[in-house]
């Protein structure tokens, strides 16, 4: 079996040889037969690795290759097993960072940097995409097709659901979403915790835009927001009175049921998010919220109804939502994230006792002609 190892490249000179040196040197103690097939781009446009990775195949097929190994050029093996599959196979799941040894960055749903096909698997799925232009996406377009021609992949299992049971109201259209009367239910003028569980849609690019954002809590305007997007992150989006917005991402996630928290706090002007009961990060604001006193409502599953474009809508399921007028402590939100659709977050239990603070509570089970029911 001979593998054709083909690696994207333009304006990288350093990051080649450096690759071609790992590469050779790494495939020394390797007892199989391969050739390293750079393709390069040379003209200005936007960077086109779908359509460089086809042209690489097509010549590893001239070199009588039997399978491939799409790699990019910034990563180097230090224990990569190469040898033939009959199924697809990513390869690069687990990341030492040249300057950070300490840090390995792992990657669940991400089907790109490393990855081997069968000569016949990938004429099947019809390789890659030749329209995406840019950095990202093809990658995800890729498993799009793997998944779509019943291709068999390595697979892994993304942590276990621990609920017992999942229920919501699922959305998916730009007029599909949920009206909220803002009144005096969100003014952030003292502390204030708001608590969502939800499950997005599998991702579906719109290749027309540099990025998607699925926004499934919006005070609209400069978006105040709980959204997942395409980068695979889970993120908040907090604007202060001057208009500059305070973000917290997550890690890159496959997307999954999910419980998020965000909290204010008040008296030090201070946000945390929190997913899944765990702190992912706190920033403290510059100045004081966002004055939202125009919005009249604020909204579930979109971004703003009220946008020709860039609606950000939801695409998944909505489970519960509750807004707190008070701080959530870590234990009680750990709680709930463990909880989460098995009580009603309406009486205490356990560490949880901020059931007299509840200002808005909507669990999904309980809904009539087309309202949903504030608990």
């Amino acid at each position: 079996m001979k593998l054709g190892i083909i690696v994207p490249y333009r304006d990288r000179e350093s990051h080649l040889t450096k690759f071609i040196t790992g590469i050779k040197s790494y495939f020394k103690n390797q007892k199989i037969k391969y050739e390293i097939i750079i393709v390069e781009q040379s003209d200005d446009k936007p960077f086109n690795r779908g359509k460089l990775l086809n042209i690489g195949f097509i010549k590893a097929k001239e070199l009588l290759c039997d399978y491939i190994v799409f790699h990019d050029i910034d990563m180097i093996p230090i224990e990569v097993d190469y040898s033939y599959s009959e199924i697809p196979m990513h390869l690069a799941t687990n990341f030492e960072l040249e300057y950070d040894k300490s840090k390995n960055l792992q990657f669940d749903d991400y089907f790109g940097g490393v990855t081997m096909f069968t000569s016949n698997s990938f004429e099947k799925i019809n390789g890659y995409s030749n329209l995406y232009w840019g950095w990202g996406f093809e990658d995800d377009d890729l498993l799009f097709r793997v998944n779509e021609k019943k291709v068999p992949i390595d697979t892994k299992i993304i942590g276990k659901n621990q609920f017992k049971k999942i229920y919501g109201l699922t959305f998916g259209s730009d007029d599909s979403y949920i009206k909220i009367p803002k009144k005096d239910l969100l003014n952030f003028e003292k502390d204030t915790s708001i608590l969502i569980s939800f499950k997005p849609d599998d991702i579906i690019s719109n290749p027309n835009k540099d990025y998607d954002e699925y926004t499934v809590f919006s005070i609209p305007g400069y978006d105040t927001s709980i959204s997942y997007n395409s980068f695979r992150r889970y993120k908040v989006d907090f604007w202060d009175n001057n208009n500059k917005c305070i973000s917290i991402n997550s890690e890159i996630l496959t997307n999954h049921f999910t419980q998020i928290c965000l909290t204010y706090e008040y008296e030090i002007n201070r946000i945390s998010f929190y997913k899944d009961g765990e702190l992912i990060e706190t920033k403290l604001l510059n100045e004081i919220p966002k004055n939202y006193d125009s919005e009249e409502y604020f909204y579930l599953a979109i971004g703003s109804p009220n946008r020709e474009n860039n609606k950000n809508a939801f695409n998944g399921m909505i489970s519960e939502f509750a807004i707190y007028d008070c701080l959530l402590k870590d234990k009680e939100i750990k709680i709930l994230s463990e909880n989460v659709l098995e009580n009603s977050l309406l009486e205490n239990f356990r560490a949880y006792k901020s059931a007299e603070y509840l200002k808005l509570y909507y669990d999904f089970k309980f809904y009539k002609n087309d309202k949903i029911i504030d608990l």
